[in-house]
């Protein structure tokens, strides 16, 4: 029996996994054009949601009590704090780290609990069967074993509770990531609805039901272009993705590039000390994500760029909840689906008609429930932050398990990186009354779903050995 294998989560989470589908098609067999198409394709579903990151993590960031400290040097600041989560996170981890271990491609912590399943008996279904060698994709061969790993493995069939644990770890990591695909598109939303909050400085008339109206009118018309499949999807939004990005990299405001490094401290000198890097912060994320664009020439095309990328945002997460889905019932863990499967060439491109119309009336529901985007921010923040964690234990358990590296070197990337998490969702903790509880109730109610499902079908595999 095979045991799963991906699952794709929030901006940063999502950008891993999607980059993963990169590796689906073999460069060295592929032609240059499949590969220029993917990596198009990729501007369309990948970068688009975390190039608008910005557009409501600054305004959940001065919401508040920094609001009334908002200046140059604050903004700078946490400019300087998102750039280096940037850097340590999506970078170092999960670009060098984490996405090579990936299983045949797709990555997350379902690939990565597939990955240990395959190596060591962790599996609550029994695993490493003798049928599962000659399934190519199941091949374990080529490593040594070693007494780190042993010993590690030895621990985990002794003691069934610590199964359970881990397989109840991947599963909050799992329903933390459905959660957000969730709370992405709702994000969106209140992306558009945070660009329309700046138009509102133009229009003062412009009622606050207007603004919850176009972002369900926008939730509903983004679903219902899923069913097109991620390769067509891909191609409508990359072309947005791309002007975009052009856009916040274009505009130029030496005065205030020249400005930041006469007042900038150390950290922030030298870490913004290139004038590309000060021209991107200043215009990328100040102007277009707090409308403060002060020339009416920059101020309306940046916008309509700012409010069409918005739309495109949440892609990479609900691509990542098909697939979710899809692993989750090969791992048994979730009510069978009609899974559409919609390319011929590439793998992993799926749609999920019941899952995709049920992530839609979840998304209207909490649009319309809270209509606050510092609520969403938070509430988004506590489900990102908590898969992000959870990557990270199962990683450090893959270095010594598979790779078959030493504990050390396993136990520093869990410290350095599992620090880090920890303050994250420290943080998001304090919030947990201001919209925290969001992705705590729906990663609950996913929850049990999928360890009801799951527990079923142990009992039932069990029922029909011993009557075998």
């Amino acid at each position: 029996m095979r045991t799963g294998k991906s699952e794709l989560c929030p901006e940063i989470y999502a950008f891993s996994i999607q980059l993963h589908r990169l590796n689906m098609v073999d460069t060295r067999k592929a032609s240059c054009m499949t590969v220029a198409t993917l990596a198009y394709q990729s501007l369309g579903v990948v970068y688009g949601d975390l190039s608008t990151s910005p557009l409501y993590v600054y305004k959940t960031t001065f919401s508040g009590k920094l609001s009334l400290h908002e200046n140059d040097e604050e903004i700078y600041g946490v400019f300087s704090f998102i750039f280096w989560t940037f850097t340590l996170i999506a970078l170092f981890k999960y670009t060098l780290i984490v996405m090579s271990a990936d299983d045949n491609g797709e990555g997350g912590t379902f690939a990565l609990y597939s990955l240990l399943c395959r190596h060591a008996r962790l599996s609550i279904l029994p695993n490493q069967q003798a049928t599962d060698e000659k399934l190519s994709a199941y091949a374990t061969h080529g490593s040594v074993e070693t007494w780190q790993s042993s010993a590690l493995k030895s621990f985990f069939e002794k003691h069934p509770r610590f199964r359970t644990g881990l397989f109840i770890l991947v599963l909050l990591g799992t329903c933390m990531a459905i959660g957000d695909g969730v709370l992405t598109p709702t994000i969106s939303g209140s992306r558009v609805l945070s660009a329309v909050s700046g138009v509102r400085l133009k229009i003062t008339a412009l009622h606050e039901n207007y603004v919850v109206l176009i972002s369900c009118v926008i939730i509903v018309g983004l679903f219902s272009l899923q069913h097109h499949g991620t390769n067509r999807v891909a191609f409508m939004f990359a072309p947005i993705v791309t002007a975009w990005l052009l856009c916040i990299s274009s505009i130029e405001d030496r005065h205030r590039r020249m400005d930041l490094i006469r007042r900038s401290g150390s950290l922030n000198h030298r870490l913004l000390s290139s004038q590309n890097t000060m021209k991107i912060s200043r215009e990328a994320f100040i102007k277009p994500y707090q409308a403060r664009a002060k020339t009416k020439a920059v101020f309306w095309p940046v916008f309509i760029v700012a409010t069409f990328a918005a739309v495109v945002g949440s892609q990479a997460v609900i691509s990542a909840t098909f697939s979710i889905i899809s692993q989750c019932c090969a791992l048994n863990c979730f009510p069978f689906v009609k899974i559409i499967h919609t390319s011929s060439k590439i793998y992993g491109q799926i749609y999920i008609p019941e899952v995709n119309w049920i992530l839609m009336c979840l998304c209207l529901a909490v649009t319309i429930g809270l209509r606050d985007t510092n609520m969403m921010g938070h509430a988004y923040g506590l489900a990102v932050t908590t898969v992000m964690f959870v990557t990270t234990c199962l990683m450090a358990l893959v270095m010594i398990i598979v790779w078959k590296q030493r504990i050390a070197i396993a136990v520093a990337f869990l410290v350095i990186f599992g620090s880090m998490e920890l303050l994250y969702i420290s943080a998001s903790v304090y919030k947990i009354p201001e919209g925290g509880w969001i992705p705590l109730a729906l990663s609950f109610i996913f929850m049990a779903i999928m360890y009801i499902w799951n527990y079923g079908t142990t009992k039932k595999h069990e029922f029909d050995v011993e009557n075998k």
